[in-house]
């Protein structure tokens, strides 16, 4: 199957002239996929990771594999009267938050507001809100599919880390998603951030390595590989994984 699907994409990638694109070989169980599927579409192979808090066997379960401390922590958010819920009135405010906080980081721009409304309105996007007296403290757009929850992009207020209210929304997603028969709640990668890695694993998530094959420009005309070029300049300083 992986062969056949590579064998597709690499002729819609000559035959479109394309300049780029990716194809990520996700699998959350761990399958291997094999390089020559992979190198059947011209470009470079990278492994990226995510961190997946395993939901199948219930949330009771998942809650063991937490670290002491963050149990202590999501334990006192609940006492302390912070509100969790799905909230999608709540975007503006909270993917300002979001806006707010990728300013600081290198090489990224958020995608569009209007995308996260979309995704939404059609019932792939969740919005899931860690709110108190304030308003909004922190928030996570996830992307709902049957087996698996993805947290994709998030906001925090400056107060929210006092009031540990992240950890506690995390957590809270990892309960609204096993209530839904999700198998999995994805926390996404880290960037190389160990602190950030840390963090996820005392929520009890484990780390997933999958090969991404980033699509070159070699079969683009010479404008595609000129514009190929310049948006790699561009993004600079992105995480794209660690070569295969």
């Amino acid at each position: 199957m992986d062969r056949a699907a590579a064998l597709a994409l690499g002729e819609q990638q000559r035959e479109l002239r394309a300049c780029g694109g990716e194809w990520a070989c996700y699998r959350p169980l761990g399958e291997p996929v094999g390089s020559a599927a992979l190198e059947s579409v011209s470009g470079e192979t990278r492994w990226l990771e995510t961190a997946l808090i395993d939901l199948s066997a219930g949330v009771a379960s998942a809650r063991r594999a937490m670290d002491r401390k963050t149990r202590q922590d999501v334990r006192r958010t609940r006492l302390s009267g912070l509100r969790f819920g799905e909230e999608p009135a709540a975007l503006e405010e909270a993917y300002a938050l979001h806006a707010r906080q990728a300013r600081a980081w290198r090489g990224h721009r958020p995608l569009p507001l209007e995308l996260s409304r979309r995704l939404i309105e059609s019932g792939a996007g969740r919005l899931l809100v860690a709110r108190d007296a304030r308003g909004v403290l922190c928030a996570t757009l996830a992307l709902d599919g049957r087996h698996e929850t993805f947290l994709w992009w998030s906001g925090s207020h400056t107060g929210a880390r006092a009031a540990e209210a992240f950890p506690g929304l995390l957590w809270w997603a990892a309960e609204w998603a096993a209530a839904r028969g999700r198998a999995r709640l994805n926390l996404g990668a880290s960037r190389g951030l160990e602190t950030l890695g840390r963090f996820k694993r005392s929520l009890g998530a484990r780390t997933v390595r999958y090969p991404v094959r980033w699509m070159d420009a070699g079969t683009a005309p010479p404008l595609g590989r000129f514009a190929a070029s310049l948006q790699g300049r561009l993004r600079r300083g992105r995480a794209r994984g660690e070569p295969a």
